[in-house]
């Protein structure tokens, strides 16, 4: 994986704020260890939007991108957006 984000930035020139997993052959129970293992070794938070939700990776993206907060704010006020904490 360090490769792969490697490449991502080099590519980008962005920088990784989060890792999402696909939780293809693996066991429900399996995840919360998967997660704690790539956020300890890599400090990004990781998480599978399917299983999880998206809470937790909305919060990176809007801490990385502050600008989108009031675009948030106003895709919930008409009722376009629901869970996506601001």
């Amino acid at each position: 994986m360090k490769r792969f984000i490697f490449v991502l930035e080099a590519l980008s020139g962005k920088k990784v704020i989060a890792v999402t997993i696909n939780h293809e052959n693996m066991k429900r129970w399996e995840l919360p260890k998967i997660e704690r293992s790539i956020e300890k070794r890599y400090h990004l938070p990781a998480t599978d939007v399917i299983w999880d939700g998206t809470d937790k990776i909305s919060g990176v993206i809007l801490s990385a991108f502050p600008c989108l907060k009031n675009k948030v704010k106003t895709m919930k006020k008409r009722g376009i957006l629901s869970k996506v904490a601001v």
